[in-house]
C-alpha cells in the first residue's frame, strides 16, 4: 500500500503551526498513520506530545513528572506551555 497520500495529509499541531519544510527543528522522526470514517491522515509525534501536555494541563490525565517533560522537550525540541512546578 502506498502511504504517500496519508503522510502528506498531516494534521497540524494543536497551535495550528504546520511544520517547516527543511527545518531541522521541525522535521518529525515518527508519524502515526490514522484513519477516520472518511480520511487517512498522519499525526507527528510532536503533535501527540502537545496533545498530551494539553490533556495534562486541563486535568484530563494525571500529571507527568517535570523531569520526564524536560527530557521530552530536550529530545524533541518542543516548545510547550510552562511546566507546573508542583509536579516535580
Amino acid at each position: 500500500m502506498d502511504h504517500t497520500k496519508t503522510l502528506t495529509n498531516r494534521a497540524d499541531n494543536i497551535f495550528g503551526e504546520a511544520p517547516h519544510k527543511g527545518c531541522e527543528n521541525c522535521e518529525e522522526e515518527l508519524f502515526f498513520a490514522m484513519q477516520d470514517n472518511e480520511h487517512r491522515f498522519s499525526l507527528g509525534l510532536r503533535t501527540v506530545l502537545h496533545c498530551l501536555k494539553l490533556a495534562e494541563l486541563s486535568g484530563n490525565i494525571p500529571p507527568l513528572p517535570s523531569k520526564w517533560w524536560i527530557s521530552v522537550i530536550n529530545r524533541h525540541g518542543l516548545e510547550l506551555p510552562a511546566l507546573d512546578k508542583q509536579h516535580e
